[in-house]
């Protein structure tokens, strides 16, 4: 009698499970490596982000450089680096500001959600406030200069803050942005 090979080992049985473990185990790391560089890259894009913006607001006079509400096309807060103008400043605030909704967008959407993409934000949101050396929020003429949408309970979010003088006063502001 001749010997025949069994169609269905042990070891087959065993090279199956070990097989199926490995292959489950590398999709598996597979998948949380992408999602680790996805997050990854969002937060570098958030942060790349957050850094231009907060740059742009304390670095530039905006264009046109003597911009107001009616004529702006980018906004700069300083006649010179880090020398802040009130009048850019309260114009800021209220062109960045989630409760009016005097602007050229109509339709009731607030002036933040007509206005924001003045300041280079793109797809992520801001919220700016500026602050003496205290942590007191600083008011110009009983304004107080802070205005964006306040992030609530976002966990990707980031927070530059930035020097300034404002007339002859050291300030610092910060510019939250977050998704």
């Amino acid at each position: 009698m001749k010997d025949r090979g069994q169609v269905f080992s042990g070891e087959l049985l065993i090279a199956y499970v070990v097989f199926t473990l490995v292959l489950i185990i590398v999709v598996y790391l597979w998948g949380n490596t992408v999602k680790d560089i996805l997050e990854s890259e969002d937060t570098y894009e958030l942060e790349k982000r957050a850094v231009d913006v907060s740059e742009k607001l304390i670095r530039t006079s905006g264009s046109p450089e003597t911009w107001n509400r009616t004529n702006v096309y980018s906004v700069g807060l300083v006649n010179d680096s880090r020398h802040l103008n009130e009048d850019k400043m309260l114009d800021f605030v209220y062109l960045m500001s989630p409760t009016e909704y005097e602007n050229s967008c109509g339709g009731g959407i607030s002036n933040y959600e007509c206005n924001k993409h003045l300041t280079g934000v793109g797809v992520y949101n801001f919220y700016f406030i500026m602050e003496y050396l205290n942590d007191s929020t600083v008011s110009i003429n009983g304004q107080s200069c802070t205005t964006g949408k306040q992030p609530e309970n976002e966990k990707n979010k980031v927070t530059m803050t930035r020097t300034g003088l404002l007339n002859t006063t050291i300030v610092r502001t910060k510019t939250v942005v977050w998704r």
